[in-house]
C-alpha cells in the first residue's frame, strides 16, 4: 500500500510540474496584453507554449505575445527585441479588437536576428505591440527581451540615393511565342531621422519601357513589334501572357488591365481596380486574381476572360491561401499545434476539411493535391517518417505507412493525387527518383540518375510524363533532361548535359536559358527544344 501511495503522489507531482512548465504566458492573448510605460524602458518575457487567436495578425508564427503602450508625448519612437535568445518577429498596431487591427509597422530581422521597428507616435494614442517567432508552427520559442525609447520628432524627408538599371523581360505563351521588352528600373529612396537616431524610410518606384513591347511566334516572325501598352502609369508590371492577351498590373493606379492582340498593336479589353493585389495570370478562359493586404490576409477573385465580370470569390481572410487547381482553393490556419486545411469550390462548397496535429519536437510537413485530398507526414531533422494519406472526404488511403527503399534523407518531389514522387540522395554523384502509388504506398519504379560530376536534381515536374532535370554540378554549370513514363519504367528521351538551366514550358516541351555578358552588352538565348530536337532559338541582346 505504501508503494502505492508514493506512485501517486509522483504521478500527482509530475502532473503538476508538467502544467506548470506548460502554462501558456500571462500576455498570451490579446486581451491579456501587459500594459508598460515610460518613454524610455525594457521588460523581459516569453513566447514559450504561447497560441494565437482566432482573428489575430499572422506576421510571425504561432506563440505570440502582447503589450500594450501608451505614448506619453508624439514624437519618434523604437521598438526592439535586441539580447532575446531567438529569431523574433516583432509588429505593432493600433485598435480596440484583435480582429480588427490596425497595422502601424513590422518587422523581421534587423540585427542578428532580432527585430527592430521605427515609427511616429502621437501622444495620448495607444499602441499594441505583439512579438512572436520566425516561421511557422512553434518553430522559434524563448526568453524575450523588450525595448523601447520615444524621442523628438523626425525631419523632413531626406533624399538617400536614386539608382538607374535596364532590364530585359520575357514572356513564354503555352503556344511557344514570346513576349519581350526593355525597361528600366528607377528607384528613390529617401529616410528622415529624430533626435536618437530612429530611422523612416521610403522608396518611389518608376518603371520606363523605351521601346515598347514585341511578341514573336515559335516561326520567329514578329506579330507586334516595339509597340506601346497605352493608358498605365508609370510603376507597372506584366503578370502573364497567353499568346492572344497580356495581363498588367498597375502599381501606380492599382488597377489591373487586361490587352489583346490585333494588328501590330495593344488593344485595351478590360480593367479592373484591384486593391491588396498580390498576383495575376490567365487560367484556361478565367483570370485569377490572388490578394494580400497589410495584415496577411489572403484571398482571391476570379473574373472572365474579358476582365468585365467578376465570377466568384474567395473573400481576404487570415490563413494561407493557395489556388490548388482550376476553382479549388486551400486555406491553412495553424491555431497552437493544430493545423486546418479547409479546400472549397469556387470560393463557396467546401469540398474538404482536414485537422492536423504537429507532435511537440516535430515538424509537421504537407501537400495538397488538385482534387483536395492532403499527404503530410511529421519528421525531425532530415529522419524519414511514415506518411498518411487523406482523399477529400477524409478517407485514409495510406495511413503511417513507410516507404520501402527509400532510406533517411528523401525529399517531397511532386504528387498528382494518385502516385507519389520522392527523391534520394544516395552517394554524391547518383541521385535515385521514386514512384509510390499513394493507396496503401505500393512502389511502382524507380530511377537512378548518374550525375558525372557532385551535382545536384535540380526538378521533377509530372504531367503525362515525368520530366527530371539535374544539374552536372554547381561550378559547371551544365543541366540535362531526362523524360520518363508515370511510372518510372522506361524512358521516353533525355536530354544531354549542357550549358543553361532546363525548365519545361509547353506540352512535352522544355526551355534551355543561356546568359553571358561583354561589358554593358547582355546576350540572352531561349531554346526550344523536345523529343524531336530544337524548336525555335530566341536571342535578346540589349545594354544594362
Amino acid at each position: 500500500m505504501k508503494k502505492f501511495t508514493i506512485t501517486i503522489a509522483a504521478f500527482i507531482l509530475f502532473v503538476i510540474v508538467n502544467s506548470a512548465y506548460s502554462a501558456a504566458p500571462p500576455n498570451d492573448m490579446f486581451a491579456g496584453g501587459i500594459t508598460i510605460t515610460d518613454a524610455i524602458s525594457s521588460v523581459t518575457g516569453s513566447n514559450v507554449d504561447a497560441t494565437i487567436e482566432t482573428g489575430e495578425p499572422e506576421y510571425g508564427n504561432n506563440s505570440t505575445v502582447w503589450w500594450k503602450w501608451t505614448a506619453p508625448f508624439s514624437g519618434g519612437c523604437e521598438f526592439n527585441t535586441f539580447s532575446s535568445d531567438f529569431d523574433t518577429y516583432l509588429a505593432v498596431f493600433t485598435g480596440n479588437s484583435v480582429s480588427s487591427l490596425t497595422t502601424i509597422v513590422i518587422n523581421d530581422d534587423s540585427s542578428n536576428r532580432q527585430s527592430k521597428v521605427c515609427f511616429e507616435v502621437s501622444s495620448g494614442q495607444t499602441y499594441l505591440v505583439q512579438v512572436s517567432g520566425y516561421g511557422y508552427g512553434h518553430d522559434e520559442e524563448g526568453n524575450i527581451i523588450l525595448n523601447w525609447q520615444l524621442g523628438g520628432p523626425f525631419s523632413d524627408w531626406i533624399l538617400d540615393y536614386s539608382s538607374t538599371n535596364m532590364h530585359l523581360g520575357v514572356r513564354f505563351a503555352y503556344d511557344l511565342s514570346v513576349l519581350s521588352c526593355k525597361y528600366t528600373d528607377i528607384v528613390t529612396k529617401y529616410f528622415r531621422t529624430n533626435d536618437f537616431g530612429c530611422k523612416l524610410t521610403k522608396n518611389e518606384y518608376m518603371t520606363i519601357y523605351p521601346d515598347g513591347f514585341s511578341i514573336t511566334d515559335k516561326k520567329e516572325n514578329k506579330k507586334v513589334e516595339n509597340k506601346p501598352l497605352e493608358g498605365i502609369g508609370n510603376d507597372t508590371e506584366i503578370e502573364d501572357y497567353n499568346g492572344k492577351q497580356v495581363l498588367v498590373y498597375d502599381w501606380e493606379n492599382i488597377k489591373l488591365v487586361l490587352y489583346g492582340v490585333k494588328k501590330n498593336a495593344f488593344v485595351k479589353v478590360g480593367e479592373q481596380e484591384i486593391k491588396d493585389f498580390d498576383d495575376a495570370w490567365f487560367e484556361g478562359s478565367e483570370i485569377y486574381i490572388t490578394l494580400d493586404d497589410d495584415q496577411k490576409k489572403e484571398g482571391l477573385k476570379v473574373f472572365d476572360k474579358k476582365l468585365k465580370k467578376e465570377k466568384w470569390s474567395d473573400p481576404l481572410d487570415y490563413g494561407y491561401h493557395y489556388v490548388v487547381s482550376k476553382g479549388l482553393t486551400a486555406r491553412e490556419v495553424w491555431t497552437g499545434e493544430n493545423l486546418k486545411i479547409i479546400c472549397r469550390k469556387k470560393g463557396k462548397k467546401k469540398v474538404s476539411e482536414h485537422n492536423l496535429t504537429e507532435p511537440p519536437g516535430y515538424y509537421l510537413k504537407y501537400e495538397i493535391d488538385k482534387k483536395g485530398g492532403v499527404l503530410y507526414w511529421t519528421k525531425i531533422s532530415i529522419t524519414n517518417s511514415p506518411l498518411t494519406y487523406l482523399d477529400r472526404k477524409g478517407k485514409k488511403i495510406a495511413d503511417n505507412k513507410s516507404m520501402t527503399d527509400v532510406g533517411d534523407i528523401w525529399r517531397f518531389r511532386s504528387s498528382d493525387g494518385k502516385t507519389l514522387y520522392v527523391s534520394q540522395d544516395n552517394t554524391s554523384s547518383n541521385f535515385v527518383v521514386y514512384a509510390y502509388k499513394l493507396k496503401g504506398m505500393k512502389k511502382l519504379g524507380q530511377l537512378n540518375i548518374d550525375v558525372p560530376k557532385i551535382g545536384s536534381l535540380y526538378s521533377v515536374t509530372v504531367d503525362k510524363k515525368v520530366y527530371v532535370v539535374s544539374k552536372y554540378s554547381d561550378s559547371i554549370k551544365k543541366y540535362g533532361a531526362h523524360i520518363y513514363d508515370k511510372r518510372l519504367k522506361k524512358m521516353q528521351w533525355k536530354e544531354d548535359y549542357a550549358e543553361g538551366s532546363i525548365q519545361k514550358i509547353g506540352k512535352d516541351t522544355l526551355r534551355r536559358y543561356t546568359s553571358s555578358q561583354i561589358g554593358n552588352t547582355v546576350t540572352r538565348v531561349y531554346k526550344l527544344f523536345n523529343k524531336k530536337g530544337e524548336i525555335v532559338t530566341y536571342t535578346f541582346v540589349y545594354d544594362e
